[in-house]
């Protein structure tokens, strides 16, 4: 009996980590090449495992992209909303929303590049999901952009250029950011934020 339990457990704990390197794969293949241009094939193949084993764990190549998808960017507008709902200030809410924001494009480096960086490598229909985020994350910074402006704090006549601008900011260090450059994720944040507060007027 306890050898039938053990058993199982080992399979479930295999199980387990046979989809997290599928997914680790998946995700390094779709940032390099894009959704379209990565087969179900270059995937096996890198894994050493045959195609069969990943339509048995995720059924196909969508399957593949859509955990990718739940695992990371999809929380993004939630996360970034909680953010937002722990200040009352919209200055704080601003700092805590950027903070927020760099940490889970850090957490999610190369999925925030997938997926927002080189969304003209998939097809429409996941283009479509894709704007459909970035859609939700503009409405929290213009939320907040709208409020500063309504205030009278800052310097800005059309908060939607300013979340644009701001946004463009985040997305250009998807691309040139590495941990083992020389400064770390702290340091590169602060700088990021900074810019970001005094570009609108608000001093550090």
């Amino acid at each position: 009996m306890a050898e039938a339990v053990a058993a199982r457990k080992r399979k479930v704990t295999k199980r387990g980590a046979t989809r997290r390197q599928l997914l680790e794969v998946a995700g390094r293949l779709f940032d390099v090449k894009g959704y379209t241009g990565t087969s179900i094939r270059d995937i096996a193949s890198a894994m050493d495992t045959s195609i069969s084993n990943i339509y048995h764990y995720f059924g196909s190549k969508e399957g593949l992209w859509n955990e990718i998808h739940r695992n990371s960017v999809r929380q993004l507008p939630v996360r970034l909303r909680e953010a937002v709902a722990a200040e009352t200030d919209p200055v704080l809410q601003l700092r805590r929303l950027l903070r927020v924001h760099l940490e889970l494009a850090d957490q999610f480096q190369r999925e925030s590049r997938i997926f927002f960086v080189n969304a003209d490598q998939v097809d429409a229909t996941r283009n479509s999901r894709q704007r459909q985020i970035q859609r939700e994350v503009l409405d929290v910074y213009l939320e907040v952009l709208q409020r500063l402006r309504k205030q009278g704090r800052v310097r800005m006549r059309h908060p939607q250029i300013a979340a644009f601008n701001i946004l463009g900011l985040l997305n250009w260090m998807l691309r040139w950011y590495r941990p083992e450059g020389k400064l770390s994720a702290a340091e590169v944040h602060r700088e990021i934020i900074s810019f970001a507060l005094r570009g609108i007027g608000i001093p550090d």
